[in-house]
């Protein structure tokens, strides 16, 4: 009689491998799909946080537009800085035909910033003018008003350098000028001169004297111009061999600062006050804006603040016509498109989403 035996038949094993297999596939499928939704949210995640901070930066920026303190208009500003020194720049002067906001629409193979970086091509650019506050920012309670000529007495320690470009305003007049008296950490002063001397590559002032005398009401400011674009990184590329776009910032004619990376595109709406009562009456791109009608009634209203002492079109320059157009911007746009640092898996396209945001210049809308 033959004895018994214990064990698996082929057919048992071959069914007990098949199963196996499927489990194994159905568990690397699910290891892969996690995978894939892991990279997927922290590519949602980078996309949201690089959308929130570039445009609450440039919303910041839009909403202190134009501010020179109670100054209505740049018309009033008189500049005192010297335009044949070889450290001037353009860009550090305010005068009648300082815009406070303006844009560029569509750039075309234009690079921008000292190392010329490429822009974007169809994308917009954003430019603004105010006057930052520094640490210190008003006058000596119970000083004299100064004569022109003197050096200004403000509060002490606020920090300025020798060299920086100023301004000085109260709600009648303004004067820009550099200042001369370089700040020591050890030996705070409370003296900001406006000699005429050149200092720490900047250019001296025309004249050591200001348009006016000011007292106690006037308020310092640090002139700030920011142009913020998207541009190309020269050799940087992505896993496509796509160039790498960023959102850039120039402040003051410096070199240009990275602030987000895979910002693709950016598009700006303007939303402009024809009717001069601080809402928006329409809204457009940036040719829009320098293709407004103006009519003799805008001319009346806008006259005190440009002295001009004429509603006839034809007597202001086609720049000062460009600064009425961009005068009558009181809210900006931002539609800003980012995508993610990498993709879910080799084959599916970036993520890519657009943010929104819409600011209102502050001291030109309700």
């Amino acid at each position: 009689m033959k004895k018994r035996q214990n064990g698996y038949t082929l057919i048992e094993i071959m069914v007990a491998m098949g199963l196996a297999a499927m489990l194994m596939l159905g568990i690397s499928k699910i290891f892969l799909s996690t995978k894939d939704l892991a990279v997927l949210s922290k590519g949602l995640a980078d996309v949201q946080s690089s959308g929130r901070f570039a445009l609450e930066l440039m919303s910041k920026d839009v909403r202190n537009a134009d501010y020179w303190g109670c100054l209505r208009s740049t018309m009033l500003i008189t500049d005192q800085l010297n335009k044949n020194d070889t450290d001037y720049q353009p860009m550090m002067s305010i005068d009648q035909t300082t815009n406070g906001i303006e844009g560029i629409e569509n750039h075309q193979s234009d690079t921008l910033g000292s190392n010329f970086i490429p822009v974007v091509d169809s994308s917009d650019s954003l430019h603004i003018r105010t006057g930052e506050i520094p640490d210190v920012f008003v006058m000596e309670e119970g000083m004299t008003a100064n004569a022109p000529s003197s050096a200004i007495i403000a509060t002490a320690g606020m920090g300025l350098e020798a060299g920086d470009v100023l301004l000085i305003s109260n709600c009648s007049n303004g004067d820009l000028f550099v200042n001369t008296t370089p700040f020591d950490p050890a030996n705070p002063t409370n003296i900001i001169a406006h000699a005429v001397t050149n200092v720490n590559n900047k250019p001296d002032n025309a004249s050591p004297a200001l348009s006016t005398s000011y007292g106690q009401d006037a308020l310092i400011l640090l002139p700030k111009f920011s142009r913020y674009f998207i541009g190309q990184h020269a050799s940087d590329t992505n896993a496509d061999n796509t160039p790498v776009t960023s959102l850039y910032r120039i402040i003051n004619g410096e070199t240009p600062e990275e602030l987000i990376r895979h910002v693709t595109d950016m598009q700006i709406t303007y939303g402009w006050d024809y009717s001069q009562d601080g809402s928006v009456d329409h809204y457009g791109n940036a040719t829009g804006v320098e293709n407004i009608l103006l009519l003799d009634e805008y001319l009346e209203e806008k006259d005190p603040y440009y002295l001009k002492g004429t509603t006839i079109l034809s007597d202001y320059s086609d720049i000062e016509q460009k600064k009425l157009r961009w005068d009558m911007v009181v809210s900006a746009k931002i539609s800003l498109t980012i995508r993610s640092h990498e993709r879910t898996n080799g084959s599916t396209p970036y993520l890519t989403r657009v943010y929104t945001k819409t600011s209102n210049i502050r001291n030109r809308s309700l």
